[in-house]
């Protein structure tokens, strides 16, 4: 017997709403799956790489490992410039090629982009917070003849790549310590934008401190980009010898993100022979802009794009990056990185956006920093037009070059032979200085000291007018910018006897009789006897016989007693003492005032006073003393000094 089943209405409307509910839960499954899935698949985070390296010594090398992430996967997402991040999402590590590697490596941000989603970092030394290079030693300068194969072999690429979707990645360099070469390095954004057009186009910069390098330019191959298959953009090129990339992009997805490898080979630039390479790994998004869309465009003060500029290690480089759109106020311009170097930093901080927009590059590259440089700015508009500027920044090691100080008399001869005197009252009374560097060529030169007729010339001339000690020094600053310091000294003396003039000019001679060279002569004579002296009797020379220059150097001897005034002014010996016939007096004075002298007893009384003595006199005094005590007083203008004397039984 058929059975009929009559539904309750009720129950009909509860079985129809269940089913809705059913429905709506599978929608909601499937659709929180498939966000699940998009979402997995933009948790692949990888968006851009660059290792390369350089010899330190021996068989150290020195790693630059700069990679961009999605940046919402660390920190919940709020990473800034400065912070420092664990990559434990891919778990990337460094490996050296000898069986070692890094394990987990740790950056630090060098760019963000929120809009994009993306930070840039460079990886730190393991075990350090700051040290932005990764230095590693090897056992041998290379793998039993073959070069070293260092690489970066992790997961994963994006999910919503057009061409690689959640692929591994792969930067190679290759090393070796034997050559002592240099890899060559890059930067670029971490997406490169570009419009749809039939020739699209953008250059992948490249440099290398090596002289002797030169760098060619190809698309990676699949072992190379990924260890196994990765599709280069279909249709992509990259011109050999300049870096361009072009691409027909007509027909591409509008929105798309494609990944591409470009390989910069080191390349010998006599023979062509393979040195090493880098990868330049990154993303490009297809955009879609108006026609009648102009590009933001970089403008003055900014550098010229591709230029290249030098600076010193712990010398500071700042420039300004500007950018514009001619589109006008609609169009905003975001100014952007492709990160930096360690230590540089943009004021304001990046990205910023604004019509025009400015940001100032400030860096001053520390010890150990010497190489290339290159730095890569980027200016997109608001529909996502963008243009690329890059720079190349040389830092120089410097090594400063050794120089010297040589004197030539402005007439041609030093007066009594020596290059370094120059006396007042006779002979040339100035000096011409000349610099000699060995290790660079001078760009200019910073005198100090007195009476130069120069603070900035090659030759400056020394023209002193008072008796004295000189020292003159010259910083010389290469054309590089290294500088280095070096020094001369002069004995400066006046020879001239009081009460000489124009017409009767008279200078002091000590002279040494033959024979009897012990016996020193004081003798004032006419500046025109002095060449036959000097010519004809040897060891005589100018100036007094006890004359000596700044007063520098004087020691008594055993039996003297040398007294120097406060103002370096008066020497003067008293010799012998105890005495047993008398004393000396003998005096060296620069100023040539008269002294006064009085001889007094511990009584205080005066045995004798000499009064207004001219000081080129050596004076004796005592030989009818009782033996005993007694106090020499010397007074030279505000100068006074009392001596004790002793007469021996």
């Amino acid at each position: 017997m058929k059975k009929t089943y009559v539904l309750n209405p009720e129950k009909r409307q509860i079985n129809f709403m269940s089913r809705a509910n059913w429905v709506t839960r599978a929608m909601v499954f499937l659709m929180v799956s498939i966000l699940a899935f998009s979402m997995e698949s933009s948790a692949s985070h990888f968006r851009y790489g660059h290792l390369t390296w350089q010899k330190v010594s021996g068989n150290i090398v020195r790693f630059t490992l700069t990679d961009a992430f999605r940046r919402s996967g660390y920190n919940g997402g709020a990473v800034a410039i400065g912070d420092i991040i664990t990559e434990n999402i891919g778990g990337t590590s460094l490996s050296f090629g000898d069986g070692n590697n890094t394990g987990v490596l740790q950056y630090i941000v060098t760019a963000i982009d929120p809009a994009e989603d993306w930070l840039i970092g460079q990886a730190l030394q393991p075990g350090s917070s700051t040290k932005t290079t990764i230095d590693y030693t090897y056992a041998t300068p290379n793998n039993a003849g073959s070069p070293w194969v260092a690489e970066v072999n992790a997961s994963a690429r994006t999910g919503v790549e057009q061409n690689n979707p959640n692929a591994n990645y792969r930067l190679l360099t290759y090393v070796e310590t034997v050559s002592g070469n240099t890899s060559p390095s890059s930067s670029l954004p971490a997406i490169v934008k570009l419009t749809r057009s039939a020739t699209s186009s953008f250059f992948v910069p490249g440099a290398d401190p090596d002289p002797s390098s030169a760098l060619r330019w190809r698309l990676a191959t699949g072992l190379e980009a990924a260890n196994g298959t990765f599709n280069q953009p279909s249709g992509l090129t990259v011109n050999n010898l300049t870096g361009l990339v072009t691409w027909n992009t007509l027909a591409t997805v509008l929105g798309g993100l494609y990944s591409c490898q470009i390989v910069i080979e080191d390349r010998d630039a006599a023979t062509g022979a393979f040195r090493t390479q880098v990868p330049v790994d990154f993303l490009i998004e297809i955009v879609d802009c108006n026609p009648n869309n102009i590009a933001p465009a970089f403008i003055s003060p900014t550098p010229i794009c591709g230029s290249s500029m030098t600076v010193l290690e712990n010398s500071p480089l700042s420039f300004i990056v500007s950018a514009s759109d001619a589109n006008g106020a609609q169009d905003v311009v975001t100014l952007n990185s492709g990160g930096l170097p360690s230590g540089a930093t943009m004021s304001p901080v990046l990205p910023v956006a604004e019509n025009p927009v400015s940001s100032t590059f400030n860096w001053t590259p520390g010890s150990g920093t010497a190489g290339s440089y290159v730095v890569t700015f980027s200016a997109t508009d608001n529909c996502g037009s963008q243009t690329i500027c890059s720079f190349t920044i040389n830092v120089i090691a410097c090594t400063p070059p050794s120089c010297s100080v040589t004197a030539t008399p402005c007439n041609n001869t030093f007066t009594g032979g020596v290059p370094t005197n120059i006396y007042l009252g006779y002979g040339p009374q100035c000096a011409t200085l000349n610099v000699n560097l060995t290790g660079g060529a001078p760009s200019s030169y910073s005198w100090t000291g007195n009476y130069l007729s120069c603070t900035n010339c090659a030759h400056p001339v020394f023209t002193p007018t008072a008796p004295g000690n000189y020292t003159l020094s010259v910083t010389v600053t290469t054309t590089q910018g290294c500088s280095t310091t070096c020094s001369i000294s002069f004995c400066v003396l006046d020879i001239r006897v009081p009460g000489s003039n124009a017409n009767d000019k008279k200078v002091y001679l000590c002279h040494l009789p033959p024979g009897n060279p012990a016996n020193a002569q004081l003798l004032s004579i006419s500046v025109n006897a002095v060449p036959a002296h000097l010519g004809n009797h040897t060891g005589d020379h100018l100036g007094r016989c006890d004359q000596v220059c700044g007063r520098q150097g004087r020691t008594a001897k055993p039996g003297e007693m040398l007294i120097v005034d406060d103002k370096d002014d008066l020497e003067m010996l008293v010799y012998p003492n105890p005495f047993s016939n008398g004393f000396h007096i003998k005096f060296d004075n620069i100023n040539d005032s008269k002294v006064n002298i009085r001889l007094f007893n511990m009584a205080g009384q005066t045995i004798q006073i000499l009064n207004d003595q001219m000081p080129d006199h050596e004076i004796s005094l005592g030989s009818d003393l009782s033996p005993g005590i007694y106090f020499l007083e010397v007074q030279q203008g505000d100068f006074r000094k009392v001596v004790k004397v002793n007469k021996a039984e």
